[in-house]
Parts: structure tokens; C-alpha cells; sequence
């Protein structure tokens, strides 16, 4: 069993019908593999829909999204994490938010695949970071 965690730019490819990212999910798709987001993503784009001109058509969306996605909670040892990956981070220079930290310690503590188009990610320990965004794109 696989889990895959979808950053943002991942569920709004997936929200926008981006094919490569659906072919993907759809040829890795086995029994038990997960696709899913963290809380940190969900209030990422609540935040995003509260700010647009289609907030109710957009939440609707996004709930009809998230039912079929598993969302993995932000708890004690991801807390931990997040500050090892923020010490990690300025330690070499290359800042990440909190925001990016808390998504990276989930991906870490579950041993999750990271689907990220985001470069930000690249210099973070122990995590696996593909990019399904486009064909052929590179896996970290």
C-alpha cells in the first residue's frame, strides 16, 4: 500500500482536469493505495475559495473533491517533524513556511509520496517528491 499526499498545485490540477495527473492516479491506483491531502492543504484552499468570486460553486466543489480524497490530521509527532524540517531547512539556507513544513512532516511521518511541483520541497530529509504535473516530469 502506497499513500500519495497532493499539494495544492496537485489538487488544482486534479480540479481542473489536468490528464496527466488523472492518468497517473488512475495507473498507480491499486486496492489500497490512498490519495489524499493534509488539513494544512485543506485550510490552504478554504482560504483560497473564501478569497474568490465563486466562493459557494467553489466549496461545493472542493467538498465533492474531498470526499473522495483521505485527509490526514496535523498531530504531535508531525508537530515534531515540522521543526526538524525547519531547522533542516534554514540550517542549509533555503527557508521553507510553516505551511510547507507541516505538508512535508505529514508526507514524512505517513511515508507518503509528496506530488508537488514545487521545487521548495527538493532539499527536505527522508521524504519521496514526484511531480505529476506534466508528462515526463521529474521524480526527486
Amino acid at each position: 500500500m502506497r499513500d500519495y499526499i497532493l499539494d495544492i498545485d496537485h489538487v488544482v490540477g486534479l480540479v481542473s482536469g489536468n490528464e496527466e495527473i488523472i492518468r497517473r492516479m488512475k495507473e498507480v491506483k491499486k486496492g489500497e493505495d490512498r490519495f489524499g491531502i493534509t488539513h494544512t492543504t485543506l485550510s490552504e484552499l478554504y482560504y483560497l475559495i473564501r478569497s474568490s468570486a465563486q466562493m459557494e460553486s467553489n466549496i461545493a466543489a472542493l467538498t465533492e473533491l474531498v470526499s473522495d480524497l483521505y485527509v490526514w490530521g496535523y498531530d504531535r509527532g508531525a508537530a515534531e517533524i515540522t521543526g526538524e524540517i525547519l531547522t533542516q531547512a534554514k540550517s542549509l539556507s533555503r527557508p521553507l513556511s510553516y505551511i510547507e513544513a507541516q505538508i512535508a512532516a505529514v508526507a514524512r511521518q505517513r511515508q507518503a509520496v509528496l506530488l508537488s511541483g514545487s521545487g521548495r520541497f527538493a532539499d527536505v530529509r527522508d521524504i519521496e517528491l514526484q511531480n505529476w504535473l506534466t508528462p515526463g516530469a521529474a521524480r526527486h
